[in-house]
């Protein structure tokens, strides 16, 4: 059930970001001019297709869910330790939005990116958390009961519980 949720998450984020693409470009199809070599004298400018936002939007999907999958083997709270990991990537992708130069590229374009991101996040941190709230994702591994003194229950407390 894991892996069908993640691809979920996956193709979810895909088609958000399709969407703001095709709301971004207008029903016009106004291309949104990126860098495609920002060092060049004058920069060289290309346009964003449809394509780039489904060729990056899977594959930084598949990386959080890869990502995820390790997690919730290790973690005894994936989804909190997934949310922080998800956020501190997320703090990350808007710092290179910014980082292009503005001159050659329209504001426009920086803001689509952004918004790009920060729906990619919401979408697959809403999946994953919808999963793991409706147990079609495993909240924890299962590990020994503590008592309250923080040492482990004995066995007989375990088959009470």
């Amino acid at each position: 059930m894991m892996v069908a949720v993640l691809a979920a998450a996956v193709v979810l984020a895909v088609i958000a970001n399709v969407i703001v693409w095709l709301i971004a470009t207008g029903p016009l199809g106004e291309p949104l001019l990126m860098c495609s070599d920002c060092s060049a004298t004058p920069p060289e400018l290309s346009p964003m297709d449809m394509g780039d936002p489904i060729l990056f939007s899977t594959l930084f999907g598949v990386a959080a869910a890869v990502v995820y999958a390790v997690i919730s083997v290790m973690a005894a709270r994936p989804l909190r330790v997934f949310a922080t990991m998800a956020t501190a990537a997320l703090l990350v992708s808007l710092a290179l939005p910014s980082m292009i130069p503005s001159p050659p590229v329209e504001l426009s374009a920086k803001l689509t990116l952004i918004a790009m991101h920060l729906v990619g996040y919401a979408v697959i941190l809403a999946t994953v958390w919808v999963g793991v709230r409706r147990g079609w994702l495993s909240p924890s591994i299962s590990r020994p009961a503590r008592s309250s003194s923080g040492r482990k229950a004995p066995a007989s407390d375990l088959t009470a519980q």
